[in-house]
């Protein structure tokens, strides 16, 4: 079953309470905005910290969870510009991405983001993702 933003925000507060760590969540990153949204061409959230970021699809169902030790760069190797200065997916395997968001770590603990990566996929189950490896 696909889960939500509500419950990832539950499963990253009961990790930060078990582990003690804090993660910063950024806004929601549309990559094809809306109007009043904020994203594309817009600069990534965070893009030097590291953390995970998570891809939602059109109805904001996350179908992807991911960790990074620099968020702009990796990111950067997912989406790219196209015609009229559009967003365009690198990646041809997934065409149902339309949000990003992303939760960094303090510069202290960039260890958690693998532990954390880890615990989301197993409780969100996205549809990208498997235990231990990717689909895509």
């Amino acid at each position: 079953m696909m889960k939500g933003l509500y419950c990832l925000q539950n499963a990253i507060k009961w990790y930060e309470d078990r582990f003690c760590v804090r993660f910063t969540p950024t806004v929601i990153y549309a990559l094809y905005p809306k109007e009043e949204e904020y994203g594309w061409p817009q600069p990534w959230p965070n893009p030097d910290s590291a953390g995970i970021y998570i891809f939602l699809d059109s109805n904001k169902t996350i179908v992807y969870i991911g960790k990074a030790s620099q968020m702009g760069a990796r990111l950067d190797h997912y989406f790219g510009y196209g015609e009229n200065g559009k967003c365009i997916l690198k990646d041809k395997r997934v065409d149902d991405i339309s949000y990003v968001q992303c939760y960094s770590c303090s510069q202290e603990e960039p260890y958690a983001c693998l532990s954390l990566e880890e615990y989301l996929i197993s409780e969100m189950n996205p549809k990208y993702n498997k235990t231990g490896r990717t689909e895509w």
